[in-house]
């Protein structure tokens, strides 16, 4: 949950027109925003930091609702052009199913065709940060805001052996003459 709370900061910081000093994507894509729009953060791992660098204070407002979250920048806008989040798909990589031979008897209980991980499609993506003048909405400029690779992850589904058929023992494994 932490993490929805970082991306939407993240979205609400780029959309002030605020720096961003460390940001990094998830391992995998998120499912509550567009593709490079999000900020993973961990303890002792990953960080999202940015940096007021407008000549004002800025405060930030924060709450969530019904697991929503909402973060709003608050300040004095006094710039004529508002930032819009820009995102493109350079590639995706499709996950194929994968299955893991185990035994009827096995200790976890598993049966024939039980899914042990869910599958997710890989990215690239460039994110931009979009600067539209607010009298005519012309595009003003467009910079790279970020470069995001999502990792791929295959489908792992469960295949029961299946036993030899025991033999007859009417039969004979003898040559005969």
């Amino acid at each position: 949950g932490i993490c929805q709370v970082s991306s939407t900061l993240y979205s609400s910081v780029v959309i002030a027109d605020l720096e961003i000093v460390t940001r990094e994507n998830h391992g995998y894509a998120v499912g509550y925003l567009p593709l490079g729009i999000d900020a993973t953060v961990s303890w002792g791992g990953p960080e999202f930091r940015f940096r007021n660098n407008s000549d004002r204070p800025i405060m930030i407002e924060a709450y969530s609702n019904k697991g929503t979250v909402t973060v709003s920048i608050r300040g004095i806008d006094d710039k004529d052009y508002y930032v819009k989040f820009e995102n493109e798909v350079l590639a995706s990589y499709g996950w194929n199913t994968v299955y893991e031979t185990m035994k009827a008897d096995n200790p976890e209980g598993h049966k024939d065709g039980d899914v042990l991980t869910t599958p997710y499609t890989g990215y690239e993506t460039k994110t931009y940060r979009a600067k539209y003048d607010k009298k005519t909405d012309a595009l003003i400029s467009r910079e790279l805001e970020a470069h995001s690779f999502y990792n791929k992850r295959d489908k792992v589904v469960v295949k029961i052996e299946q036993e030899p058929a025991p033999s007859d023992p009417t039969e004979s494994t003898t040559p005969s003459a």
